[in-house]
């Protein structure tokens, strides 16, 4: 996976992904979060795109929905 000028591997982007879908979520409620929320959250699932494989919060809901 190519990010700027450098490569980094699919288990680091997986863990960037991670820790902004947590970043999102551990934002507070209120209209100053949630432009920061829904950006946490798209650059998450935007790797998961990118790699592509189903997000791990996607395939929770799959299982049990």
């Amino acid at each position: 996976m190519c990010c700027g000028n450098e490569r980094i591997s699919a288990d680091d982007a997986r863990a960037y992904a991670m820790a902004q879908r947590r970043m999102s979520d551990a934002l507070g409620a209120g209209e100053l979060s949630w432009p920061q929320k829904r950006k946490c959250a798209a650059i998450a699932e935007g790797i998961y795109e990118l790699l592509q494989e189903l997000p791990p919060w996607r395939a929770h809901r799959r299982a049990t929905g």
